[in-house]
């Protein structure tokens, strides 16, 4: 399977960095990467189509817009995005919580941290998700275990509370298929 990812950094010398550590991470894997380079966030945004790219490297400073408020802007439309901060500096870090990176390089980074941030990364994209099969009066459905927030069993009942705050009642819950 190939893997599009985007590098969004204003600085060509850091574009090249990163390009040859996905090169040699992905050297003797089964799967591929496409790399696309962008050198400022608003070029990014004008090319961008949702799916279009399963992990992003953006710098965290650069242009009219930095690296955070991009992530945060595509967080909203795109939740399944990874993105991973770069940046010269630490003082960024806590900022960067909000969008739910994956991770954050301080520049210049070695390849055993681009390494460790990478397998992390594939490792959330590649899990294989659990679901819970719930039998309703209307029918049988089937829910994602990350949309389940708590079950609660009483006698032979059961209820499902959503990540939406939705209650799904229930006389039966089946797991993993």
């Amino acid at each position: 399977m190939d893997l599009n990812i985007a590098v969004v950094d204003d600085l060509e010398i850091d574009c090249e960095r990163i390009e040859k550590c996905i090169e040699q991470y992905f050297l003797g894997r089964h799967k591929t990467a496409n790399v696309v380079r962008y050198y400022n966030a608003e070029d990014f945004l004008k090319a961008y189509r949702k799916g279009e790219y399963q992990i992003m490297f953006l710098d965290v400073i650069m242009g009219e817009m930095n690296g955070l408020e991009l992530a945060k802007r595509l967080r909203n439309g795109d939740k399944d995005i990874c993105n991973i901060f770069m940046s010269s500096t630490r003082d960024f870090v806590f900022e960067s919580f909000p969008s739910a990176p994956e991770g954050y390089l301080c520049k210049p980074f070695e390849y055993a941290a681009f390494a460790e941030v990478m397998d992390r990364t594939l490792n959330k994209l590649f899990a294989e998700k659990k679901y819970f099969k719930i039998r309703l009066t209307s029918g049988e459905i089937d829910v994602a275990s990350e949309e389940i927030v708590a079950v609660l069993s009483n006698n032979h009942s059961v209820s499902v509370k959503m990540i939406t705050g939705e209650i799904l009642e229930s006389n039966m819950l089946f797991s993993n298929f």
